[in-house]
């Protein structure tokens, strides 16, 4: 199938997370995902085996089940090919999906060790280490998608935004770091920032009118404009944060393992690197496919929706030293900013998963 035999070439087209824009193409990542063989400890040196190993895939007896959580949004859009190649049992691994979580219900669940891993944004990710220290961040997924969406407003551009009043959901800490950014950046001081409980809040105030102008993300973009034609894309933010952040990119959605788990499955975290790599190349070469499984497996109420979000949802993989330069650039920046959107640290080496470790 299309599936597996994109897994035997996916780590030679690794994605940058950068995939620059919001729907734009960056330059592809070099990076190979390593197969550890032997579980790291201290200062032992792993073996890596890429070639040999997949050619050695695990047998079925082999498959370690992985318990992976999963929130709404682009982030569940990635591992649809999975999910797929788990029923049909074309996966180096197994997996348990474990869907519709809250944000906080995934960190509650890494912490106990109830899930294996889980999509989540990027500054979750890092406020989870730098609490707990009991996860790792194995990939990022996706990178700026941020858009400013209106109903019935007319905005040109960020400056568009003085004197408006613009609602964020409270609960997206980095939502309202980046916008806080590029409105400083751009010398807006009188957009007034409403906040809503939730993203959910967001398009239900988008899809009966009574928000006007939000800062929302893909695919809750897509879903308040099918419920309201009125709803229009008035901003993309791209272009205006990389000039804000002087080109450091954004990442948003990524994959991170609970730390307890990887130390005793170093092997199976590094089969399940490929299984993602594959699954999230899949999700942005395969718009329509993609799209049916989003429906099929209950990401979205219909598959139109997902198809108009995916091209804008910057789906993307960067793993390895690529990964681990772009978020450290990209958390260095908050910790000057807004220091509070990662948990008022910089997470240490520890938190990042290269080269099998």
């Amino acid at each position: 199938m299309i599936y597996k035999r994109l897994l035997l070439v996916s780590s030679a087209f690794l994605l940058t997370l950068g995939f620059s824009g919001c729907g734009q193409s960056n330059s592809e990542n070099s990076d190979e995902i390593q197969v550890v063989t032997a579980a790291p400890s201290g200062n032992e040196n792993s073996e890596n085996t890429s070639e040999d190993s997949m050619d050695n895939p695990p047998s079925n007896e082999e498959k370690v089940t992985i318990k992976l959580g999963l929130m709404s949004g682009v982030n569940s859009y990635v591992v649809t090919h999975l999910m797929d190649s788990n029923d049909t049992n074309d996966s180096y691994e197994k997996y348990e999906f474990i869907q519709g979580n809250t944000v906080s219900q995934l960190c509650e669940k890494l912490k106990s060790g109830e899930i294996d891993a889980a999509t989540l944004p990027i500054d979750v990710a890092t406020r989870l280490y730098n609490e707990t220290g009991k996860v790792k961040l194995v990939a990022t997924s996706s990178a700026c998608n941020y858009y400013v969406a209106s109903v019935g407003e007319s905005v040109k551009g960020v400056t568009g935004l003085s004197g408006k009043t613009l609602t964020v959901a409270k609960d997206d800490l980095l939502a309202k770091s980046v916008i806080d950014t590029i409105l400083k950046s751009q010398n807006v001081t009188n957009c007034t920032i409403n906040y809503a409980d939730s993203t959910d809040a967001i398009v239900k105030g988008l899809s009966d009118g009574s928000i006007k102008l939000a800062l929302i993300q893909e695919p809750f973009l897509s879903q308040a404009t099918a419920n309201n034609p009125n709803v229009s894309l008035a901003i993309d933010l791209y272009d205006d944060w990389d000039d804000a952040a002087g080109g450091i990119e954004l990442p948003t959605g990524c994959l991170v393992v609970n730390s307890d788990f990887f130390g005793s499955n170093p092997k199976a975290v590094s089969y399940f690197l490929k299984d993602f790599d594959a699954s999230v190349n899949m999700s942005r070469h395969s718009i329509d496919e993609t799209a049916q499984m989003a429906e099929r497996y209950k990401m979205v109420s219909s598959a139109s929706i997902a198809k108009s979000a995916i091209p804008g949802s910057s789906i993307s993989i960067s793993i390895g030293d690529k990964m681990k330069t772009t978020v450290s650039d990209f958390l260095n920046l908050m910790n000057k900013n807004d220091p509070a959107v990662i948990g008022n640290k910089i997470p240490d080496e520890n938190f990042y998963y290269i080269d099998g470790k």
